[in-house]
């Protein structure tokens, strides 16, 4: 004698393995989205400088200042890292995990640029360091390319809103 279940157990059966796999999707969806947020906070702002405008991710923990731009795939022309430390000082960035050249703005706290290096390249080991030679309270991460091609100098200020006192 052979038992055999129902046709409808089948389906049900079928039902449950989709909606498992459905939900385990979305975990790893939800999961991504929260490493983002844990990473830039899901925070940005809008960034003027030269004579352009950019989406620049805000980095307001040493967390996600040390990750910066690792083991992202590109930047766009329009797409900036701003670094907000929380006093002046000799901050110093290296290009740990990068994929791709950069141009870097340091600035003081009253928003002007004090420093600059402009297609600083990938490197791994990642053993060059990139350190301006007076002190800043922000950092700006640009496409390679970008300082040049809007005119960026020494001096110029940058308008931008991360949330605290002027």
């Amino acid at each position: 004698m052979v038992l055999m279940a129902p046709a409808h157990f089948s389906l049900r059966h079928n039902h449950l393995v989709w909606l498992a796999v459905i939900g385990a999707v979305l975990i790893v969806i939800a999961s991504a989205v929260s490493i983002i947020i844990n990473n830039f906070g899901g925070n940005t702002t809008q960034l003027l400088i030269g004579n352009a405008a950019f989406d620049a991710r805000v980095a307001k923990t040493e967390d996600q200042r040390v990750n910066g731009l690792s083991g992202t795939p590109s930047l766009g022309n329009r797409e900036a890292l701003l670094m907000v430390f929380p006093s002046n000082g000799d901050w110093q960035i290296w290009m740990k995990d990068m994929k791709y050249p950069i141009d870097i703005i340091w600035l003081d706290d009253q928003k002007r640029v004090v420093y600059m290096v402009q297609d600083a390249q990938p490197e791994e080991p990642a053993s060059k360091i990139y350190a301006p030679d007076v002190d800043a309270r922000y950092v700006v991460e640009l496409a390679a390319g970008t300082i040049q091609k809007i005119s960026i100098r020494s001096g110029q200020a940058a308008i931008f809103d991360v949330g605290e006192p002027s």
